[in-house]
């Protein structure tokens, strides 16, 4: 092999070695690192190794020597909390199949160094999980991002289930025409949030109830008004539409992380006695938000505005007479 081409060859199969078997808590000794090369007919010798080292470093590898262990590649590469975090979510998500579960997984082990290939795989878990039954999931997120980008109108037929299981299509199966916002990760799902063109106002949609996709060549409406994404998300979170209210919660202080959570830390907070905090927030009252807050149990007391107490307790009263014949 002429000399160029073995300098190439050793470098690259040592960048192999390296980034396949190494990470910062499994360094290779510099002895091992030959031998590994020498069974691959790869003859080298310390200094020229060295010499690859600092010739990784030049192109932006971070090879570390890992003080008495033994050499390491860790630039670019993920770190096993970071994979952790990545294969965790996609186990999760509940907008993706079983199989595409699989297969994303696969793809993102193979980021991992052989020691947190190990590990990830000790871990891993997704049967039992509840699941889309949706293939297209990803294919919708295609062609929901490219009406994006060319800011086109969007067109699909939109979905639920009945009590057997079975697709039943909203409108009849009549195509919804929407000019879209953006897409919005919330509660494990993707939605689509667009101007729904025969209401003439703003709509969500599960990108898993979405299908038969179209791009038309007809102009997005509305794109010049402003709109933001995460501000919508709060108002609207649970994903569930409602009459959009300025509100105020009294609520023991115990649970002012609970409120936060919902409403973010720009809601307003400020104190009622020593024991009690009032929150004041914009969001849509949905059944969704009633719920929650009835989970909250005496610890919260919802203020205002009264139609939206009125609300309350009719459900609340609601309910009761529901359940007022079981003993």
């Amino acid at each position: 092999m002429p000399k160029r081409s073995a300098l190439r060859a050793r470098i690259l199969t040592l960048y192999r070695i390296l980034s396949e078997e190494s990470d910062a808590e499994h360094p290779i000794p510099l002895a091992d690192l030959l031998a590994r090369l020498a069974a691959e007919g790869i003859p080298a010798e310390r200094k020229s190794l060295y010499e690859d080292f600092e010739a990784l470093r030049c192109v932006g590898f971070d090879v570390r020597y890992q003080n008495p262990s033994g050499w390491c590649l860790v630039s670019g590469a993920l770190e096993s909390a970071e994979l952790r975090l990545l294969v965790d979510t996609v186990q999760a998500a509940h907008t993706i199949s079983l199989e595409q579960s699989r297969t994303l997984i696969e793809k993102l082990t193979k980021l991992a160094s052989c020691h947190q290939k190990e590990q990830l795989r000790r871990e891993l878990w997704v049967e039992g999980r509840v699941k889309s039954t949706n293939d297209s999931v990803y294919a919708n997120i295609d062609c929901i991002q490219e009406s994006l980008r060319q800011q086109c109108t969007l067109s699909f037929q939109y979905f639920t289930y009945d009590e057997h299981k079975q697709k039943v299509l909203r409108r009849e199966g009549a195509r919804y025409v929407t000019s879209p916002r953006a897409l919005i990760w919330n509660h494990e799902n993707y939605y689509l949030v667009a101007l729904d063109h025969r209401s003439d106002s703003l709509r969500h949609y599960r990108v898993d109830k979405m299908q038969r996709l179209q791009c038309l060549t007809l102009p997005a409406k509305g794109t010049e008004e402003p709109f933001d994404p995460a501000e919508y998300s709060r108002r609207h979170f649970s994903m569930f539409g409602g009459r959009e209210a300025h509100v105020t919660i009294r609520a023991h202080k115990r649970l002012v992380g609970v409120l936060l959570d919902r409403f973010g830390m720009e809601a307003a907070l400020r104190p009622d006695g020593i024991e009690h905090v009032l929150l004041e927030g914009n969001l849509s009252l949905s059944p969704q938000f009633f719920a929650w807050l009835f989970g909250l149990g005496e610890e919260a007391q919802l203020l205002s505005p009264y139609w939206a107490v009125q609300e309350y307790q009719g459900q609340l009263r609601l309910a009761l007479e529901r359940h007022s014949g079981f003993s």
